[in-house]
């Protein structure tokens, strides 16, 4: 309930649309990368979070390009 009174109000729909906007990149991450970590160790699965959020950007941005 309470969301959804914050949503009526001008600052809870831009917070709102932030919030969506970021769960929307976790989620597009989340289903390239999967549900479980791939490696051991913390260095190496940071190091392919990063490498998934990378070609994540740059489909991205050839997505923005093929629609120009």
């Amino acid at each position: 309930m309470q969301l959804r009174s914050e949503a009526r109000t001008d600052d809870g729909r831009a917070n709102l649309r932030l919030r969506t906007a970021v769960e929307h990149s976790l989620a597009t991450l989340h289903n390239r990368q999967g549900e479980r970590a791939r490696y051991r160790g913390l260095r190496k699965n940071l190091f392919d979070l990063r490498r998934h959020a990378a070609l994540t950007n740059l489909s991205v941005i050839d997505n923005l390009r093929a629609a120009a």
